[in-house]
């Protein structure tokens, strides 16, 4: 009775791995056990709260300490993660809760007899858990993954803690010698189990690389030695040295090398009186595709198919093995249908596995350039649209997205792609929903509703709580416009660029990309928005003397445009009122054409600053004067030559907006200092107005008038006197005034003043302090 008990025991550890539900390798074993069986076929048909009340049943007819006791509390942590991966709601935490029954147990009773096999029964829960953890992964592979990337995922880190934790349990075991001999076989038989599970769990890292890949090879070629090292381990005649046998033979088949995987597989066929298990006949379906031999393929399965009864005929490996001949064949509606099948048959592992394989093939597809034939891009779709309908909305998005990337009609993959797009946003996957419609744009960019999915895309990339950043966001509509410059809402994405330039005070970049248009866009409203943002751009440039950079820009952006007349009056109104002198001899001159389009005073304008031309008509302008002003004045600032004419002219304009220091300017360089201090000093009502008292001092402090200078003088110790002590104002009202004190002659009042500064003042900058020094004697 003990002996069967034992045996029983061994056989329920057996099952936790290889429950055909959730295992693609088992060690295929028989057993006597009426309760095991029902568990098993309970579990397999998904129904989980019959089998745990068998389980419930068993746990009540034993004591805590016996064999079938910790049997069924084994059991039980088997239906619990079935039960948790069939729904797809499990995590690290839910495999601690599986295998809680089996903790409180060992926790109470430390010295349980069979400790060991309680031990092996949660890596077997784990290994369930972590076979999901690898198939849900597997569907997301991609070409672009790196191996240092996969190895940084959940699935990838649980599947190399759990070979670890294994590793460390088989030694465990070898060091605990049984007395009895019935417990030293079931150890080893235990033993056996676990070193086939560590080649299985080697033979799952090749799944997380894109097929055919030199990652996906590297991990093959690990398994392959996997399997070698541990078959020197285990009795020659055993079924688990078989079963790693055909674990080495798929390691080689996933390492390219489908020639001597077939040799291999035959000589194993051939020294086996046995007839071939499901894994083995699917693992022959695979070779043969591989070889391109899909006919003998098909012809394996119908034998199988029509043969077998209906609990073999359900095993996950024949039934995968079916849907990758279905998709060699291009048979696509009926491997979609497979997959419904298979989910049904076997749950939401078998149906994860299924996908990827699905996905792997899409992959393949459209990296192979010599390919003749489409991908399967109705069966992805199907399946991604279903797994939408189910609730699962990461998943199915992701599918349609590869759909839609595999799909030649532009009209339907746009379809597909806004279907992904609306399920990857529902689940707030921004980033993968834009990512859906901007490749598929991008793809069939020739489509007239490529443009607004591509804006739509760039849309989606604001949403959420960590939208994308500024950076992100311009780049993709610089390349939106790059690639349809003539779009029906190339406006409305060119209008949001130059919104998001401007915010960000990039205004020469806002003011050209304004002025990229086609020929086909250039209107009223265009040239406006054009002309409108070239004036912010220029307005800010002259204050920080950067007006010939922007000239420059400026004149280069609007020449490619130039035979447009409406581009060209915009030119010349822009140069006659903000350009740099320079830059005046490189716009298009005036043509008969341009009459009805130019005012006049913009060429009269542009005569009197480029060639000192004036007409008389110029003296009475009114139009535009503001900005005209300004222009002269900063004309007249760099070039002292024609300063007497330029404020000729302005003094014939009215100057009821013109700022004071323009005003006074203008006397100044008129010859009335008089007048231009009186009206500084008139609009100097407190001695804190810095800004003022900076271009007045400025203004004045290079003029011959003596009378100029001693105001200049003054305006920069008011500076000084109106600013913190020590401050940047300070030391330049300070020196300011010592130096034009020097250049006056009165350089003892300088060196008076400077040396003052040296003796009272110690924080000085080394800059600073040399400049001080240099007034002194």
């Amino acid at each position: 009775m003990m002996k069967s008990l034992l045996f029983r025991f061994t056989i329920a550890m057996v099952m936790l791995s290889t429950t055909c539900a959730f295992s693609q390798t088992p060690v295929q074993r028989q057993t006597a056990d009426r309760d095991a069986d029902l568990i098993q076929a309970l579990v397999t048909e998904q129904r989980f709260d019959d089998a745990k009340s068998v389980c419930l049943w068993n746990l009540n007819q034993h004591q805590k300490t016996s064999d079938p006791y910790a049997l069924a509390i084994t059991q039980i942590a088997k239906v619990n993660i079935a039960k948790q991966i069939a729904s797809g709601a499990f995590d690290s935490a839910t495999v601690k809760t599986a295998n809680q029954p089996i903790d409180q147990l060992l926790s109470k009773y430390p010295d349980l007899d069979r400790r060991l096999f309680l031990e092996a029964a949660k890596i077997s829960v784990r290994q369930m858990a972590v076979q999901m953890d690898v198939a849900a992964a597997a569907i997301n592979v991609s070409q672009q993954d790196t191996r240092e990337q996969v190895e940084t995922l959940p699935a990838m880190v649980r599947l190399t803690r759990l070979t670890r934790d294994t590793e460390s349990l088989i030694d465990r075991i070898r060091q605990s010698i049984p007395q009895d001999d019935t417990k030293l076989k079931d150890q080893q038989r235990l033993e056996q189990e676990l070193l086939v599970a560590t080649v299985s769990m080697a033979l799952m890292q090749t799944e997380l690389f894109l097929s055919d890949t030199a990652d996906a090879i590297a991990a093959a070629t690990a398994a392959i030695q996997a399997a070698e090292q541990t078959q020197l381990r285990l009795p020659p005649d055993s079924q688990a040295a078989a079963e790693v046998r055909r674990m080495r033979i798929t390691a080689v088949l996933r390492s390219g090398d489908a020639k001597l995987a077939s040799a291999e597989l035959r000589q194993l066929l051939d020294q086996s009186d046995q007839p071939p298990s499901s894994n083995l006949q699917a693992l022959q379906v695979e070779i043969l595709l591989a070889l391109g031999q899909v006919k003998e393929a098909g012809k394996l399965l119908a034998t199988h198919f029509d043969s077998s009864s209906d609990k073999t005929a359900s095993s996950i490996p024949m039934d995968l093995a079916r849907l990758r001949y279905l998709l060699a064949d291009d048979q696509t509606d009926a491997a979609a249908n497979w997959i419904t099948k298979i989910g049904q048959r076997h749950g939401l592992y078998a149906r994860r596995l299924a996908e990827a394989i699905v996905l792997s093939k899409l992959d393949r597809s459209l990296s192979d350039s010599n390919a003749t034939s489409s991908p399967p891009a109705a069966l992805v779709e199907t399946r991604g649209r279903q797994l939408i309908r189910e609730g699962k909305l990461d998943e199915g998005g992701r599918m349609l997205a590869a759909a839609a990337g595999s799909q030649s009609d532009p009209k339907r993959a746009i379809e597909i792609a806004i279907a992904a797009a609306a399920a990857l946003q529902k689940a707030e996957l921004f980033q993968a929903g834009s990512d859906a419609l901007s490749s598929v744009a991008k793809q069939h960019s020739d489509s007239p509703n490529a443009p607004p999915l591509d804006l739509q895309a760039i849309m989606m990339l604001t949403s959420g709580s960590t939208p994308a950043s500024g950076d992100q966001i311009e780049s993709r509509l610089r390349q939106h416009l790059e690639t349809w410059p003539e779009s029906d809402v190339s406006a409305s994405a060119r209008s949001w660029l130059i919104e998001l330039l401007v915010n960000k005070q990039k205004l020469i970049d806002a003011a050209v990309i304004a002025t990229s248009l086609t020929p086909s866009q250039i209107n009223a409203s265009s040239m406006d928005a054009m002309v409108s943002q070239w004036e912010s751009t220029f307005r800010v440039a002259l204050d920080d003397d950067l007006d010939a950079k922007v000239s420059r820009i400026a004149s280069d952006a609007m020449t490619k445009l130039n035979e447009h007349p409406l581009v060209v009056t915009a030119h010349r109104q822009l140069a006659a009122r903000f350009f740099d002198r320079a830059s005046l001899h490189s716009i298009p001159e005036q043509d008969a054409s341009q009459l009805d389009h130019e005012p006049a005073w913009v060429d009269q304008v542009i005569q009197f600053r480029r060639d000192g031309k004036l007409d008389p008509e110029l003296r009475s302008l009114t139009e535009d004067i503001e900005d005209v002003r300004q222009r002269l004045v900063k004309d007249g600032q760099r070039n002292p030559t024609i300063r007497k004419r330029i404020a000729d002219l302005l003094a014939s304009w009215s100057s009821a907006t013109t700022k004071p220091i323009d005003q006074a300017v203008i006397q100044l360089w008129l010859g009335n200092v008089a007048e231009a201090v009186r009206i500084v000093e008139s609009n100097l009502t407190t001695n804190d107005q810095a800004e003022l008292l900076i271009a007045a001092a400025t203004a004045l402090q290079d003029s011959n008038d003596q009378d100029a200078k001693n105001a200049a003088i003054r305006w920069w110790d008011q500076l000084a006197a109106g600013s913190k002590v020590g401050s940047p104002n300070w030391h330049r009202g300070k020196i300011a005034s010592i130096d034009l004190l020097d250049r006056s002659g009165k350089k003892e009042e300088a060196a008076r003043r400077a040396s003052y500064i040296l003796l009272t003042n110690a924080n000085l900058t080394p800059e600073q302090k040399a400049k001080y020094q240099s007034h002194r004697p």
